[in-house]
């Protein structure tokens, strides 16, 4: 009998342990990765204007996207400076109104040089005017609203003042809070004088969902969503300093903390000034008591019963729950049928 309670207790036990971890390897609710649809919008972007151009093209990412007033797409003909000595609004890839795409591809046609040779086409980062009071600065490429990058080279390309030594911080992408990013499968990354390679912010409330690999360094506290087939390539060193989660596509958590689900305030309660008419109070009249006799059971003092209903907690049983008293039901039926046969053999 000792033998069957031991082994009806570890069952009871066993369950309880698996259904704490179904609970908590519970995967996020992730939102809706950025797509570019309804929209045939388009921007060029080039250092220098073609010879003979058959669009107008513009100088700056940011003022490429402030054109887009329903979203689109932006194609990079030739180099797409990038640089901090621009003002935040004309520096942000600004993708609130609508989703924006950022290509160096248009249709067969490919505008994709990976040469460092001063030629490449593609976004720079650390665009120092060849002015030696910018070349230690930390360029930021902001990122605002829904924004995909896909076929485009990213470079970073400063440098300390009068020298090729590398950056003390690489130069950095930055997810706002609360954009959708996607940094696609054709993304690649190149840099001079091998510095180090660009950094990836991600904001608090900011998601990124990373298609290709290259950044050295990701930080901030947002969400990283890694495609299926990068997640045997990265470890735990890969993300060291990120204080956010970074989650596989189906949104099970890989590296880092899951995030804290938000709290819900409610608006403070306005209330109208309470008006009191004035109390008017009739004369008390106070009829005459009359008592009745007072009669006593023969059995003694009687007591008050007491309420013995009890309400229930209203909602669902969770299912683990269920798992529990399924097991044990089952523990408890098995032991019968053992305890039955044992008495039928004596």
């Amino acid at each position: 009998m000792k033998k069957f309670l031991a082994l009806l207790t570890a069952l009871v036990l066993l369950s309880t342990l698996c259904a704490a971890m179904a609970v908590s390897a519970s995967a996020l609710e992730l939102p809706e990765r950025p797509t570019l649809t309804n929209t045939t919008d388009k921007e060029y972007v080039a250092f220098k204007a073609p010879a003979e151009p058959a669009v107008t093209h513009q100088t700056r990412l940011g003022a490429a996207s402030a054109l887009l007033t329903n979203g689109g797409t932006i194609v990079v003909t030739q180099k797409a400076l990038y640089s901090f000595k621009d003002a935040e609004e004309q520096s942000t890839i600004d993708g609130t109104r609508g989703t924006i795409l950022v290509t160096a591809k248009e249709g067969d046609t490919s505008y994709i040089n990976i040469d460092t040779d001063g030629s490449e086409t593609g976004i720079i980062l650390g665009n120092n005017g060849f002015r030696e009071e910018n070349m230690d600065k930390v360029d930021y490429l902001r990122l605002e609203g829904n924004v995909i990058f896909d076929d485009i080279v990213l470079f970073n390309r400063a440098h300390p003042a009068s020298s090729k030594e590398p950056m003390p911080e690489p130069n950095t992408v930055l997810a706002l809070s609360g954009s959708r990013v996607v940094i696609g499968s054709g993304v690649q990354f190149a840099h001079r004088y091998e510095l180090p390679n660009m950094a990836l912010i991600a904001e608090k409330g900011a998601v990124v969902f990373i298609d290709s690999l290259g950044f050295s360094k990701y930080t901030g506290e947002g969400i990283l969503v890694l495609k299926q087939d990068l997640v045997s390539q990265v470890n735990a060193d890969t993300f060291a300093g990120f204080e956010g989660a970074v989650v596989d596509e189906s949104g099970n958590l890989l590296y880092g903390t899951e995030p804290a689900a938000p709290v819900e305030t409610e608006a403070p309660e306005t209330k109208a000034p309470e008006t009191k008419a004035p109390e008017t109070k009739a004369p008390e009249t106070k009829a005459p008591e009359t008592k009745a006799p007072e009669t006593k059971a023969a059995t003694g003092d009687t007591t008050t019963a007491v309420d013995t209903t009890t309400t229930g907690e209203e909602g669902g049983i969770p299912a683990y729950v269920w798992v529990i008293i399924g097991v044990v039901a089952v523990a408890a039926v098995a032991c019968g049928v053992i305890l039955a046969t044992k008495k039928k053999k004596a």
